[in-house]
């Protein structure tokens, strides 16, 4: 069972056991290396919580207790059984639950590789470090519009790929966006970039930084681009898209992880209500470009120095000599199923 199935079923257990009684209702999670780890609810609140135990011996000036956005980190010394035990628990800030689910599997993932307690000490010091800085930077207000729209693209980019014929594992794997990527799609060499257009003006777009229609390193770099209308009670919405996709993962559970994961990066998480959850998006054109010597961009190699944090404008008709139809750009996606 992965880690992320186990703490799902653990904590539903401990969430039904939990009485009214303050306290911390646990549960030992199997095949965790030196690690002892466990999975439970904390009383009142039933805030979910893991807990992870190390010999006290194994503890030199290590100081993992801190606080930060959507969650807390606690040290507790047994004084009995001569442990250390770290806890994590949510705070019940805004942070969508799939994501403090997948923080906290991939702790006990990563600490459970080690062959030592001191190696697992430091790998969980390394793993500390890098959700806090995750957390800190991720907005506790949901999606802004901007991104909402920027999502809905991104994955009907996706959804476009697998109607075409290219393998669930390989489409969700080369969705970098979420995960901080120059451009949302990288299949190997090659890379697109998606934006959309809800406003009057179907030829405009932004580009936020001087590396998105960057190609150095890159085989082949595209742009697509929709254009929506955007209403309340019309068309399909942003959740609807998502569960379409599911549908079309099912029969592939690493993709299907994989999906939600990133989803859950994104900031949109299968129980958070969203404040556009009633706007739905009707497509009114998709365009694509391949990004090539003279396409109208700022590259980051002709800035200044001292210059930084670049975005621009890009009006998209003095780019019509670039354009390449859907087609063309999927077949030259790694993925294809040989058999389409």
């Amino acid at each position: 069972m992965k880690v992320s199935e186990a703490l799902r079923s653990t904590w539903a257990i401990t969430d039904k056991e939990a009485a009214g009684d303050a306290g911390y209702y646990r549960r030992r999670l199997e095949s965790t290396g030196v690690v002892a780890a466990f999975g439970g609810v904390e009383v009142p609140g039933k805030f979910r919580k893991i807990s992870l135990g190390f010999p006290k011996v194994s503890f030199h000036s290590e100081v993992f207790a801190h606080r930060t956005r959507g969650y807390s980190v606690v040290e507790e010394k047994d004084s009995v059984e001569g442990h250390v035990l770290v806890h994590i628990c949510e705070t019940g800030e805004h942070v969508p639950k799939d994501l403090f689910l997948i923080f906290c599997s991939d702790v006990i993932e990563h600490v459970s590789r080690p062959l030592t307690t001191t190696e697992a000490i430091q790998v969980l010091a390394l793993r500390l470090q890098y959700w806090r800085r995750f957390f800190e930077n991720r907005s506790v207000e949901g999606l802004t519009l901007e991104e909402y729209v920027g999502l809905y693209a991104e994955l009907s980019f996706m959804e476009r790929c697998l109607i075409a014929g290219i393998q669930p594992t390989e489409t969700v794997q080369s969705w970098s966006g979420p995960l901080g990527a120059n451009q949302d799609f990288l299949f190997g060499p090659y890379a697109v970039e998606v934006k959309a257009t809800i406003g009057n003006d179907l030829d405009l777009v932004r580009i936020t930084n001087a590396r998105q229609l960057d190609d150095t390193g890159l085989e082949q770099l595209f742009l697509a681009h929709c254009a929506f209308d955007f209403r309340k009670g019309s068309g399909q919405t942003l959740r609807a898209l998502s569960q379409a996709i599911r549908e079309r993962l099912n029969s592939a559970a690493d993709a299907m992880e994989a999906f939600e994961e990133r989803l859950a990066f994104a900031g949109f998480g299968e129980s958070d209500e969203e404040p556009y959850e009633e706007f739905g998006f009707t497509i009114r054109n998709r365009r694509y470009y391949q990004i090539r010597g003279a396409f109208p961009r700022i590259l980051e190699s002709s800035v200044s120095n001292g210059v930084s944090d670049i975005s621009y404008s890009l009006h998209l008709s003095a780019a019509v000599e670039f354009g390449i139809v859907e087609n063309d750009l999927i077949k030259l996606l790694p993925g294809k199923d040989v058999h389409d």
